[in-house]
């Protein structure tokens, strides 16, 4: 069996208070049994770190003693953009598959002035829709470099004022709680939104038929 050995260690005040703050609310029966509790997260830690350590040797051997030809920068970054235009375009498919079981809508399809359908427009159709059942004037505008859609209205005084939701919270309810916010705005300049907007506001009206 194998004999514990003494050792003394400095620590700060803040250290030895945190320690004794813990062995009277119970959680150890002493202040050394709380130093070996904190000894084995340590051990564990680095056991943890060279094993994440280890398979990243291990990746970087595999790739250096891949004999497949390199992948240039340019491919690389059109991979890379389709993922992301993958994730994007499911990220919009979802929020307007939510928007139109919020209106109970049939069909969630929408054509930008070139006549292609697009899941962009889809969404500023509906939440436009649900929005401005609540507030007059109010226009969406989907902002897919930053996964979001802004919800704006104008002012009397000519200001522009709106706030942003992510695409992946976009609902109805979340809808119409913007669209209560933007109508108290509309009637009191102090009231205060929600992830609101800061000038420049870039907004896209369809034009009209």
């Amino acid at each position: 069996m194998k004999t514990a050995e003494k050792i003394s260690i400095t620590m700060t005040p803040e250290m030895m208070h945190a320690i004794r703050e813990s062995v009277e609310a119970g959680e150890f029966a002493s202040t050394s049994e709380a130093m070996r509790d904190a000894v084995r997260v340590w051990q564990r830690q680095r056991a943890e770190d060279s094993e994440r350590l280890n398979a990243i040797r291990a990746r970087i051997r595999r790739s250096l003693d891949d004999t497949r030809p390199d992948i240039s920068g340019a491919d690389v970054d059109a991979r890379l953009e389709e993922l992301f235009a993958g994730a994007r375009e499911d990220a919009r498919a979802e929020a307007a598959g939510r928007l139109a079981a919020s209106t109970e809508a049939t069909e969630f399809s929408a054509t930008m002035p070139n006549g292609q359908p697009t899941l962009d427009a889809a969404l500023e159709r509906l939440a436009g829709e649900i929005l401005r059942s609540i507030v007059e004037g109010a226009i969406c505008t989907v902002q897919d470099w930053d996964h979001r859609i802004d919800c704006c209205i104008k002012l009397d005084d000519g200001q522009i004022v709106g706030e942003m939701v992510p695409l992946s919270t976009l609902d109805g309810p979340a809808l119409r709680a913007v669209g209560e916010r933007l109508k108290s705005r509309k009637y009191d300049e102090n009231f205060a939104l929600r992830n609101e907007l800061r000038p420049p506001i870039l907004i896209w009206s369809p034009p009209k038929s």
